[in-house]
């Protein structure tokens, strides 16, 4: 098995990915002004954006031709750590869970975005090693970001901001 049997992965996951991302900005824009308005909101837009984005940037980099597994395994560590970068800087406050819905605490416990991000650094070693197979941790890596960013996109588009505001700022 070599990298090249896996552009069909990386086609599906670029054509999935790409129209979640396009379906997000229609999301966004329309629901703008609400967004704009709760921090919290902002926040899990831009980190759906980020599990939305991962799927199109790994099928860009399977695509690429002529490269090795160790190149491709370095490319997938350096995807993870700008990921990890951007996650950092757009991290979003953990709320106490209270009036939440299941999902929404379930997300504040365990991210996607986090555990992708694990999958695509194990993807990454496990090809340095030399390993194809290690490209089976980025399937579960692109499966989690589609699904995970679908229910994040659901959860910031029929959150209450106004009830997520009052958990951070009980006294106000």
């Amino acid at each position: 098995m070599q990298i090249q049997d896996w552009n069909n992965l990386g086609q599906m996951a670029a054509e999935a990915s790409s129209t979640l991302l396009g379906l997000l900005f229609v999301a966004v824009s329309l629901n703008r002004d609400r967004i704009m308005k709760y921090p919290s909101l902002r926040a899990r837009a831009i980190e759906t954006l980020l599990l939305f984005m991962l799927p199109l940037l790994a099928s860009i980099l399977l695509a690429i031709p002529g490269q090795s597994m160790q190149l491709v395994g370095g490319e997938f560590l350096l995807l993870a750590a700008l990921r990890g970068v951007a996650l950092v800087f757009t991290g979003r406050a953990r709320k106490k869970p209270g009036r939440q819905t299941r999902l929404n605490r379930l997300f504040g416990y365990t991210s996607p975005a986090l555990i992708t991000l694990l999958l695509v650094v194990i993807c990454g070693l496990t090809l340095i090693a030399g390993r194809v197979s290690g490209l089976y941790w980025l399937v579960a890596a692109i499966i989690l970001a589609l699904v995970g960013g679908v229910a994040n996109a659901w959860i910031f588009l029929v959150a209450d901001p106004d009830v997520e505001a009052r958990q951070m700022h009980p006294n106000s």
